[in-house]
């Protein structure tokens, strides 16, 4: 299953997710970042109306890191974020 959403995601940036500039300049450090923030934010948030969906951005922007895809990674970071209402900075 896991194989399968790594492979849809890669499939929709491919298919037409534009990535910007600066995403060229996104690393692992700023995926380690950002799993961190989504962490914290989840850490307590078990009953909020969009934690299942924010820790499904959060595992595919694991994977995305995981794979070297670091831009598309942080940015589903963000969208869990987002999600569960926290501030990404």
């Amino acid at each position: 299953m896991r194989k399968f959403t790594l492979a849809a995601a890669a499939a929709l940036v491919v298919a037409g997710f534009s990535i910007n500039a600066a995403s060229a300049e996104t690393t692992l450090r700023d995926c380690r970042t950002a799993a961190e923030q989504v962490k914290t934010a989840l850490d307590g948030k078990e009953q909020s109306g969009n934690y299942d969906d924010a820790v499904k951005h959060r595992n595919m922007g694991r994977d995305f890191c995981t794979h070297g895809m670091y831009a598309p990674g942080v940015s589903q970071y963000q969208e869990a974020l987002r999600l569960i209402g926290a501030s990404n900075g």
